[in-house]
């Protein structure tokens, strides 16, 4: 700027500041209120630019409400119409999904929400084992015939489980737990079983248990255990085990027999 202009606006500063006094509080309010309104045109104007250039996701502000997960509610009677809304509803990938065969998944915690569980077969005396770090889960369903158990059918054949656990099954899409032991590194596992009759206190198979968590260790290092002993279903009645996570935020729940055992941020 040149000395001559420096000059002119000296000018005008000079009389705004004789006029600034004839001013009311009521003006100056105005003017304040008319600033105010000015900056918030411009921000607006500024952030619908940026959506328009692409660098604002213009759906940002609402996918919360849109993505967030529903409450279940705190009751087992509630978390009971929780699941059959889920399961009737929404999307669910069938855990149990190839009848007599272990099953399992691995998913990414990305911006792609999932929800697995036991759509069409529920449990009635089965494990769960859900394992999960900050990148991914994986979970695996092991029938409890003949993978715990035998029948008049079917042999005890327990070293299928923990042969599943080591190398998955190609054959139906199941990954092996060693497939993602770099992203599951020392992570937290939800394992879920079958009790002794009513005690809450002790699983089924205890031994079996005990070399499954043993397994597990072996291949991701350093796991944190959390276990739920669920009391075996009368005939014709069923167990629920749903996953869901949702990508804003990041957020993984867990639930069993009714009730909600991990609701986590990851």
């Amino acid at each position: 700027m040149s000395l001559k202009g420096v000059r002119g606006w000296s000018s005008v500063v000079f009389l705004f500041g004789l006029l600034l006094p004839l001013c009311s509080s009521r003006s100056l309010d105005d003017i304040r209120g008319n600033i105010a309104y000015d900056t918030n045109d411009l921000a607006l104007d500024v952030r619908g630019a940026a959506i328009a250039a692409g660098s604002i996701d213009s759906s940002f502000s609402d996918r919360k409400e849109r993505r967030a997960l529903d409450d279940p509610g705190s009751t087992e009677s509630e978390i009971d119409c929780y699941l059959k809304d889920t399961f009737g509803e929404r999307d669910v990938l069938d855990l149990c999904f190839n009848l007599g065969k272990h099953t399992s998944y691995y998913r990414r915690f990305s911006r792609d929400k999932f929800n697995i569980g036991t759509k069409d077969t529920a449990l009635a005396g089965c494990t769960v084992v859900v394992a999960w770090t900050s990148t991914g889960m994986h979970i695996a369903h092991y029938w409890e015939v003949p993978g715990f158990s035998r029948n008049e059918h079917q042999p005890l054949n327990f070293q299928g489980v923990l042969d599943f656990i080591r190398y998955g099954n190609p054959a139906v899409s199941s990954p092996s737990l060693t497939d993602h032991q770099g992203p599951l590194r020392d992570a937290t596992v939800q394992l879920i079983t079958v009790a002794r009759g009513e005690n809450r206190g002790l699983p089924n198979y205890p031994v079996k248990i005990r070399d499954v968590r043993s397994l597990i260790t072996e291949i991701l290092g350093n796991p944190s255990f959390r276990e739920h002993y669920y009391v075996a279903p009368d005939p014709g009645d069923v167990v629920d085990i749903l996953v869901e996570y949702d990508d804003y935020p990041r957020r993984l729940r867990v639930f069993a027999e009714s009730r909600l055992l991990v609701d986590e941020r990851v």
